[in-house]
């Protein structure tokens, strides 16, 4: 018997083993494997090769060690103590570890936790019994070190450990009159939301965009050559097309020729990339102080804890939960849901200090990212290239035209909860729904409209925007078609995704010109080239802008397999038939919301005609009872119509009296129920109850 004195008794090795290794394997192993995976995520948080390694060591080593040497600790508690503290962690590190074999068995809610907690403490028990099985886990226990290894070096992550291998650094001198460059990347930005029926661009709803048009390039028949950004950018930056089937990351390496290491050493960069890594960071003026420490580890920390959730709970509580899919950083920006937002009795302000607690990030980051890019915008003797790729109008949707921002539960609810047969993305049938989403997108839009505005003053402010070359685009699109999916291209949704906003205002052009030869995202790098007059060797997919010669004929789109797996096929479809379903989409955009500044946007509905009128001169029929509930109701109490943020998204439950459900229950068809909303008195808007299995709203 190895005495106290002696060094650790065999149980206290055992304890400290066996608990690293259900640390690893409840904790860091499913964490290692999604960020394997799906690298992306990290590329998005800028990662270092000092930062992925920083990462494996705290989340493969450290942390297993921490709560191994925390068993072997309670020691001081006694011996039997020690035991039960150490079989209580291994159970609780087991369910952990069993419970992501919940979502591919299929199984739900209570059924799901219950199996979990049994499986957990057979495993406990068997533990306990038999001698091999303990020897078992002691000799696995070499597993903690092989998960942080296998995720540094076998897996898609291990390109980070040196991002800007193989950059081909150019050293070619671009003319002595070099034009300033400006190129400004939308997120998720579908042609069809700037469109009259007409296939023009809606003048009085986006007046800065037409105003841009007026003296640039608009190039109408312009799409994007994936429909996910990863690979869509790199497509625009580099001129290579995205090749079908690859999982390479938008890292420097696997896209060595690029916009940025061609003019490093002749321009000065002003970049702020979003989900890519193309510009080497020693030679690029980032437009955006770096991120403090703290919060750039609590933004990640909040990230991977969203993300362990997501793999821990079963459904149809992980349907509840910020989605992690429809972007690779920064999943808690959405609102936390108004329930949560109760508690802030002392008024608005109250709640939004805790949706900011709540999502660990500024409220303001989208629009300050623009704004500071805006602003960083100066005339300068040398040559200049300013990149900025920001989210908007991308989801989540919380912004007014006037940059004003709203508070409540996020598009989710009108989104099929992910299962087996798709990842989802798909929109419920409810029609309404899914339009009042296309609503909101479209704010968001016209909200963008006068930030590209900012950036159109601020460039003539500077007298460069005559001689600059400025482009402007999108990198995808988005669908709003009810039962289809919100960010695949198919059948239904083709144009939707694939065709995408493209202004390009060359140096000194004065008039703007409609092109309707159909161009992809790959053309605008060398159309950049040929207009710096560059004599360059590097093969490109694209063709310039400008170039003359048979059009295409048919368009490309690559789709994602999976998330941050692999690119999948590409979908090609005749000319004609992109051009038909954009006016399709375009007609049916302003039937929905009819055209102009703000009126139809807030006009959709059944009982549109209701909108300024005094429900006291309305003839009312009687009522059978029953209310509304509203979501964080105290909200409404103090609202100042001029702060920046106001409480317009409404949410509520209807409370039916007896009577109430007996009648619509008699009439099954009857699914939904119609409402009018009065402000002070005037009915400002008209909705409906949602008609979404397992939704009261």
């Amino acid at each position: 018997m190895t005495s106290p004195k002696s060094g650790l008794k065999p149980n206290h090795l055992e304890y400290f083993l066996v608990t690293a290794l259900m640390a690893s394997l409840a904790l860091a192993q499913p964490l290692f494997d999604l960020l394997g995976r799906q690298a992306e995520i990290l590329v998005a948080h800028q990662f270092s090769a000092g930062d992925l390694l920083a990462l494996a060591l705290i989340l493969g080593i450290i942390i297993p060690a921490t709560l191994g040497l925390l068993s072997v600790l309670a020691i001081v508690l006694g011996r039997r103590a020690a035991a039960s503290v150490f079989y209580l962690m291994f159970g609780a590190l087991a369910a952990l570890a069993l419970a992501p074999l919940t979502a591919p068995l299929a199984l739900h809610g209570l059924l799901a936790v219950g199996l979990v907690l049994a499986a957990s403490l057979v495993l406990v028990m068997v533990y306990r019994r038999f001698t091999p099985i303990r020897l078992f886990f002691k000799i696995m226990s070499a597993a903690v070190l092989v998960f942080p290894l296998s995720f540094l070096f076998f897996s898609r992550a291990t390109a980070l450990l040196s991002p800007t291998a193989h950059a081909a650094l150019a050293d070619i001198a671009p003319a002595s009159n070099s034009p300033d460059i400006v190129v400004l990347v939308m997120d998720e930005f579908p042609l069809v939301s700037l469109l009259t029926r007409d296939l023009e661009i809606d003048r009085q709803r986006f007046p800065n965009f037409a105003r841009l048009a007026d003296q640039a390039n608009w190039y109408r028949n312009a799409t994007t050559s994936a429909e996910i950004t990863v690979a869509a950018v790199p497509s625009l930056l580099t001129g290579i097309d995205p090749v079908p089937h690859t999982d390479r990351l938008p890292i420097t390496s696997n896209h060595p020729r690029n916009l940025f290491t061609l003019l490093h050493n002749h321009y000065r960069l002003t970049v702020s990339e979003t989900a890519t890594q193309l510009c080497l960071h020693n030679r690029c003026v980032v437009d955006q102080p770096a991120a403090p420490l703290v919060t750039a580890t609590s933004s990640l920390v909040s990230d991977l804890g969203l993300i362990y959730r997501h793999i821990i709970t079963p459904a149809p509580w992980s349907d509840k939960l910020p989605s992690v899919s429809d972007s690779w950083s920064g999943f808690m920006l959405e609102a936390p849901p108004a329930r949560d937002l109760e508690d802030a009795s002392d008024g608005f302000d109250r709640a939004l200090g805790l949706a900011e607690k709540f999502t660990n990030v500024s409220w303001q980051s989208r629009s300050t990212d623009v704004e500071r890019f805006v602003a960083a915008i100066q005339a300068n003797d040398q040559p200049q290239l300013y990149y900025l790729h920001t989210l908007l109008p991308h989801a989540v949707w919380r912004y007014l035209p006037s940059g004003q921002q709203y508070v409540g539960e996020e598009r989710w609810v009108a989104i099929q909860p992910p299962t087996g047969a798709h990842p989802g993305d798909i929109w419920h049938e409810d029609e309404f729904a899914v339009h009042q989403q296309w609503q909101r997108h479209l704010l968001q839009v016209m909200y963008m409209d006068s930030l590209l505005g900012k950036l159109l003053d601020r460039l003539e402010a500077e007298s460069m925007l005559d001689a600059s070359l400025v482009v402007v685009t999108g990198d995808h699109g988005a669908s709003f078609i009810p039962g289809q999916p919100r960010r695949s291209i198919n059948e239904v949704t083709l144009s939707d995704i694939s065709a995408v906003p493209l202004f390009v205002k060359f140096p000194h052009q004065q008039a703007g010109n409609i092109i309707d030869r159909p161009v992809s995202l790959s053309d605008v790098f060398p159309t950049l080239v040929e207009v710096l007059d560059i004599d360059l060797d590097w093969p490109f997919d694209g063709v310039s802008l400008t170039a003359q010669g048979p059009p295409r004929t048919m368009i490309r789109t690559v789709r994602e397999v999976g998330r941050g797996a692999e690119l999948g096929a590409a979908m090609e479809y005749p000319l004609r038939r992109h051009q038909a379903h954009l006016r399709e989409r375009a007609v049916e955009l302003h039937r929905i919301f009819g055209e102009g500044r703000e009126g139809g946007l807030f006009e959709f509905g059944t009982y549109a005609q209701l909108l300024g009128q005094i429900p006291d001169n309305l003839a009312l029929s009687p009522t059978s009872g029953g209310s509304v509930r509203l979501e964080a109701g105290h909200l409404y109490a103090n609202v100042s119509p001029g702060d920046s943020f106001v409480p317009r998204l409404v949410r509520g439950t209807l409370i039916q009296s007896r009577a109430q459900a007996q009648k619509s229950q008699a009439q099954t068809q009857a699914q939904t129920q119609s409402l009018a909303i009065a402000v002070n008195g005037v009915i400002r808007t008209t909705t409906r109850t949602l008609d979404i299995p397992g939704q009261e709203h």
